[in-house]
Protein backbone atom coordinates (compact mmCIF):
# COMPACT_ATOMS: atom_id res chain seq x y z
CA UNK A 1 0.00 0.00 0.00
CA UNK A 2 1.30 3.03 -0.83
CA UNK A 3 0.76 6.35 1.51
CA UNK A 4 -1.32 7.88 -0.89
CA UNK A 5 -3.83 4.90 -0.78
CA UNK A 6 -3.76 5.18 3.06
CA UNK A 7 -4.53 8.79 3.41
CA UNK A 8 -7.16 8.13 1.10
CA UNK A 9 -8.40 5.28 3.03
CA UNK A 10 -8.38 7.40 6.26
CA UNK A 11 -10.21 10.85 4.69
CA UNK A 12 -12.50 8.24 3.40
CA UNK A 13 -13.30 6.61 6.32
CA UNK A 14 -12.44 8.91 9.27
CA UNK A 15 -13.11 12.09 8.23
CA UNK A 16 -15.94 11.66 4.98
CA UNK A 17 -18.04 8.99 6.82
CA UNK A 18 -18.00 10.04 9.65
CA UNK A 19 -19.56 13.41 8.53
CA UNK A 20 -22.16 12.05 7.13
CA UNK A 21 -22.92 9.99 10.39
CA UNK A 22 -22.79 13.45 11.98
CA UNK A 23 -24.76 14.96 9.19
CA UNK A 24 -27.34 11.83 9.79
CA UNK A 25 -27.68 12.04 13.57
CA UNK A 26 -28.24 15.89 13.50
CA UNK A 27 -31.72 15.21 11.28
CA UNK A 28 -32.65 12.71 14.23
CA UNK A 29 -36.00 13.32 16.17
CA UNK A 30 -34.95 14.18 19.54
CA UNK A 31 -37.31 11.66 20.97
CA UNK A 32 -35.16 9.30 19.26
CA UNK A 33 -31.86 10.45 21.08
CA UNK A 34 -30.75 9.74 24.33
CA UNK A 35 -27.13 10.42 23.95
CA UNK A 36 -27.07 14.16 26.11
CA UNK A 37 -24.38 15.99 24.20
CA UNK A 38 -26.59 14.97 21.02
CA UNK A 39 -29.80 16.04 22.82
CA UNK A 40 -28.23 19.48 23.26
CA UNK A 41 -26.67 20.26 20.05
CA UNK A 42 -29.72 18.35 17.77
CA UNK A 43 -32.56 21.19 18.99
CA UNK A 44 -29.67 24.24 18.02
CA UNK A 45 -28.71 22.53 14.93
CA UNK A 46 -32.46 23.06 13.52
CA UNK A 47 -32.38 26.20 14.34
CA UNK A 48 -29.54 27.39 12.02
CA UNK A 49 -30.43 28.44 8.55
CA UNK A 50 -29.49 26.19 5.88
CA UNK A 51 -26.27 28.48 4.97
CA UNK A 52 -25.31 28.41 8.59
CA UNK A 53 -25.81 24.42 8.49
CA UNK A 54 -23.23 24.53 6.01
CA UNK A 55 -21.00 26.33 7.36
CA UNK A 56 -21.28 23.85 10.93
CA UNK A 57 -20.97 21.00 8.71
CA UNK A 58 -18.18 22.61 7.16
CA UNK A 59 -16.45 23.51 10.89
CA UNK A 60 -16.99 19.92 11.97
CA UNK A 61 -15.16 19.12 8.93
CA UNK A 62 -12.25 21.05 9.68
CA UNK A 63 -12.01 19.48 13.67
CA UNK A 64 -12.12 16.24 12.06
CA UNK A 65 -9.46 16.84 9.45
CA UNK A 66 -7.25 19.12 12.34
CA UNK A 67 -7.28 15.76 14.71
CA UNK A 68 -6.31 13.63 11.65
CA UNK A 69 -3.82 15.87 11.00
CA UNK A 70 -2.22 16.11 14.24
CA UNK A 71 -2.13 12.28 14.79
CA UNK A 72 -0.61 11.86 11.33
CA UNK A 73 2.39 14.86 12.65
CA UNK A 74 3.08 12.06 15.51
CA UNK A 75 2.90 8.97 13.26
CA UNK A 76 5.60 11.07 10.78
CA UNK A 77 7.37 12.21 13.90
CA UNK A 78 7.02 16.19 13.09
CA UNK A 79 5.09 16.17 16.21
CA UNK A 80 5.81 14.31 19.80
CA UNK A 81 3.32 13.58 22.53
CA UNK A 82 5.40 12.77 25.26
CA UNK A 83 8.91 14.63 26.22
CA UNK A 84 10.99 11.42 25.71
CA UNK A 85 10.33 12.39 21.59
CA UNK A 86 9.41 8.92 20.88
CA UNK A 87 9.18 7.84 16.91
CA UNK A 88 7.32 5.37 15.10
CA UNK A 89 7.16 3.42 11.85
CA UNK A 90 4.44 2.21 10.30
CA UNK A 91 4.52 -0.50 7.67
CA UNK A 92 2.28 -2.91 6.16
CA UNK A 93 1.90 -6.14 8.01
CA UNK A 94 4.13 -9.02 6.24
CA UNK A 95 6.30 -6.40 4.45
CA UNK A 96 9.54 -4.21 5.46
CA UNK A 97 7.31 -1.05 3.26
CA UNK A 98 7.54 1.87 5.63
CA UNK A 99 4.34 4.45 4.68
CA UNK A 100 4.58 7.11 7.40
CA UNK A 101 7.48 9.76 7.25
CA UNK A 102 4.90 12.36 5.21
CA UNK A 103 2.02 11.31 5.99
CA UNK A 104 0.93 14.88 6.76
CA UNK A 105 2.46 16.42 3.59
CA UNK A 106 0.08 13.57 1.95
CA UNK A 107 -3.22 14.16 3.49
CA UNK A 108 -2.57 18.27 3.03
CA UNK A 109 -2.04 17.67 -0.58
CA UNK A 110 -4.83 15.51 -0.75
CA UNK A 111 -7.29 18.30 0.69
CA UNK A 112 -5.68 21.08 -1.61
CA UNK A 113 -6.63 18.75 -4.44
CA UNK A 114 -10.00 17.92 -3.54
CA UNK A 115 -10.99 21.18 -2.91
Amino acid sequence: MKPEDFIRIIRERIIQEDLQSYSELLLTPISNVTDPDWKAIIPLYKELSDDQKKAFLKFVRLIEVNTVAHFLGILDGSSYFNESGDTFVLKIEGTEQQINGDLLDTLWQIEEDEQ
